[in-house]
């Protein structure tokens, strides 16, 4: 199986963008944690990545993101819908490496907010 953590020599264009998602309710509310996988080309900054939620959540959720190894970028929420969310990643530094690295995402929904 591939690992989705492995730096990998050349500019990364045979690797496949790679997810892992997990959904449930609670009393809280609604809440997806995801796990996604951003890949950069040599030279290029920044990009924006995608996470869909089929079906919807309940409402407009509340994000938050991080990086989850020691890459140097920052991470913004562009967007976020009950639909999906949009990541948008900006990284300093060296552009003249490709670089391949993790993002954790929790979008959650509280009770209330679902209701309104």
């Amino acid at each position: 199986m591939h690992d989705p953590t492995a730096i990998l020599d050349g500019d990364h264009a045979d690797v496949l963008p790679w997810q892992r998602l997990a959904r449930w309710r609670d009393a809280c509310g609604e809440r997806a944690e995801a796990e996604l996988t951003v890949t950069l080309a040599a030279g290029e900054r920044q990009t924006s990545v995608h996470l869909l939620f089929s079906p919807p959540l309940a409402g407009r959720p509340e994000v938050e993101c991080e990086p989850l190894d020691d890459s140097d970028v920052e991470l913004t929420i562009g967007a976020a819908h009950a639909y999906g969310i949009r990541i948008d990643v900006r990284r300093s530094g060296d552009l003249s490496a490709p670089m391949l690295f993790r993002i954790g995402a929790q979008a959650s929904v509280s009770e209330s907010a679902a209701a309104a």
